[in-house]
C-alpha cells in the first residue's frame, strides 16, 4: 500500500514529469542468475523516459528518497519470491525488475521478468535398413570394423546457427571413430532446425543386429517469464 506521503511525492513527480514531456517513466533493474534486491537512492535519481521526447528524467533527491522508501517496504522482500516461483524447472540466465510510473492513469507497477532456457520432451524416430541403401551401407561399415559390434551410438548438438555430430561413437565393444557413412546418414536424419537459434541435442543409435537407426533428441526452448506483482494508483 502506498502511504499518503508517498502519494504526495508521486503526484509531485507526475506534475514534474509531465511538465518535461514524460507521461511515463521506468526504473529498470537487471539481475544475473539471482535477483540482487539491495539498492540505494542513486537507483531512483534518474529514470528512463517513455514519453514523447525519449530523454532521461532527473528525479529530485527528496522524491527519490520516497521512492526508495516505497521500494524497501512494498517490493524488496517480494522480488526473490516472485523469481523463485516462476513455473517449471527452467534455468534462468538473466532477469530484472521494472518499476513503472504511468502518469496517464496515475499508476505505479512493478514487474519481474526472467529469461529462461529449457528443453522440450524427448522425441524418438526410427528407420530400418531394409530398402534404405544409405543406412545399409552404414551398417555394413560397422560390421567391417568388428563383426562383434552390436550397436553404436553417435551424439550431436546444435544451436546458434552451427552444430556437429561427434567424430567418435560408443559401441558395445568400446569407442571407435565413426564411419563417414554413419555420420552422413545421421546428418540427413537430424530434425529440421537442429542447428538454428536455440537448437537441439541428442544421440543416434545404430542397431547392427536389427538393421535400424533410432534418433533420440530434445529441442531447446528459450523464453521469458513475466509477473506484475504490484499495481496501485496514487
Amino acid at each position: 500500500m502506498i502511504t499518503p506521503e508517498e502519494k504526495k511525492a508521486f503526484n509531485f513527480l507526475k506534475k514534474y514529469a509531465l511538465s518535461n514531456g514524460n507521461s511515463e517513466i521506468e526504473f529498470s533493474f537487471e539481475y544475473e542468475y539471482t535477483p540482487d534486491t539491495d539498492v540505494d537512492i542513486s537507483y531512483f535519481t534518474t529514470a528512463d523516459s517513455r514519453g514523447y521526447y525519449g530523454d532521461s528524467l532527473v528525479v529530485p533527491q527528496s522524491i527519490a528518497a520516497k521512492i526508495l522508501e516505497f521500494y524497501n517496504r512494498e517490493l524488496k522482500d517480494k522480488i526473490e519470491d516472485v523469481w523463485n516461483n516462476f513455473p517449471g524447472d527452467d534455468e534462468f540466465s538473466q532477469g530484472g525488475m521494472n518499476l513503472r510510473f504511468n502518469f496517464n492513469i496515475s499508476e505505479v507497477s512493478a514487474m519481474v521478468w526472467a529469461d529462461y532456457y529449457g528443453t522440450a520432451e524427448e522425441q524418438i524416430e526410427t528407420w530400418e535398413a531394409d530398402g534404405d541403401s544409405e543406412l545399409t551401407q552404414c551398417i555394413e561399415d560397422l560390421k567391417s570394423m568388428d563383426e562383434e559390434i552390436i550397436d553404436a551410438t553417435l551424439d550431436f548438438s546444435g544451436g546458434g546457427d552451427s552444430g556437429y555430430v561427434e567424430d567418435d561413437m560408443t559401441t558395445n565393444l568400446g569407442t571407435y571413430t565413426a564411419p563417414e557413412s554413419c555420420k552422413d546418414y545421421m546428418y540427413e536424419k537430424l530434425p529440421g532446425g537442429w542447428e538454428i537459434n536455440e537448437g537441439s541435442q541428442g544421440s543416434g543409435v545404430f542397431d547392427v543386429s536389427k538393421g535400424t537407426f533410432t534418433l533420440f533428441y530434445t529441442e531447446n526452448i528459450e523464453g521469458q517469464h513475466h509477473n506484475t506483482f504490484f499495481e496501485e494508483t496514487f
